[in-house]
């Protein structure tokens, strides 16, 4: 009994000792430990993954950089534009600022050239043509004052065409026909016509009266000067401005405007056209 004791306290002893494993052992399995680290069998080897995970951070850096780069050079350009934008603004208030004074210079010659035009309004316009032809007959009557010229050798004459005689309006054409053209003399109660003072720039309406006077009409309370002449305005589409009409007559009775010219002195006429 005692022999067996023994021999199984030394197998349980071999079976529990650290010792019972030789050290190459030990040192076998280090270095195949060791190898198995260092060897890439599936491409868990440490360097790899440290490359991988470095690139994988250059890369997200790099892109980074990059969208920062796009986004700066998306300012840069925003600026731009804003500044170009600025430059075209300063330029286009500059630009503004010059039509502003040329607009104010053209005001202050436009003013300058009514001034003028007023001044020499009393000058007779040149006509683009005339023709002379005679008088057929004057038609007098109670309520009407016309005459009736020739026509026949003239095929430019017609309807509101000027007529004047020694430089003066005698009237316009009323009508035109194969027996010739009837005159609307300014003498006449249906006659209108605009005129303004040659001294005292004074305007008024000429109203026919069927007799040797003429009624003036929305004369402003200016004052008239006796023996003014009274020359035709131009606001008339068809009357040329600056064509003698009357004068002036200053009576104690009234104001007044004379003809130019008598009915019974004159045989010829001007047609203006």
């Amino acid at each position: 009994m005692r022999h067996n004791k023994v021999l199984k306290v030394h197998l349980s002893d071999s079976l529990d000792s650290p010792l019972s494993i030789p050290p190459v052992l030990y040192f076998l399995l280090f270095f195949i430990a060791i190898a198995l680290f260092v060897m890439d069998a599936e491409g868990m080897r440490p360097a790899k993954i440290l490359k991988d995970a470095y690139q994988e951070s250059l890369d997200n850096t790099l892109s980074g950089v990059q969208t920062k780069v796009q986004a700066w050079q998306r300012l840069v350009d925003d600026w731009k534009n804003l500044y170009e934008a600025d430059q075209i603004n300063q330029d286009l208030k500059a630009t503004i600022v010059s039509l502003r004074e040329k607009v104010r210079t053209a005001e202050a010659s436009l003013k300058d050239l009514e001034i003028l035009k007023e001044q020499v309004h009393f000058l007779p316009s040149k006509p683009l043509s005339f023709v002379t032809t005679r008088i057929r007959r004057y038609n007098y009557g109670p309520s009407a004052r016309r005459m009736l010229i020739e026509t026949r050798e003239h095929p430019a004459i017609a309807p509101r065409h000027i007529v004047t005689a020694h430089y003066a309006m005698v009237g316009r054409i009323l009508s035109v026909g194969s027996g010739g053209a009837e005159v609307l003399l300014i003498t006449d109660k249906a006659s209108r016509v605009p005129v303004i003072g040659e001294m005292s720039r004074q305007t008024a309406l000429l109203q026919g009266t069927n007799g040797q006077s003429l009624e003036m009409r929305y004369t402003h309370n200016r004052v008239f000067m006796h023996g003014e002449m009274l020359l035709t305005t131009g606001d008339d589409a068809f009357l040329p401005a600056g064509i003698p009409v009357a004068k002036i007559v200053i009576k104690e009775g009234g104001t007044y405007a004379a003809p130019l010219y008598h009915p019974k002195d004159i045989d010829l006429v001007q047609v203006l056209y």
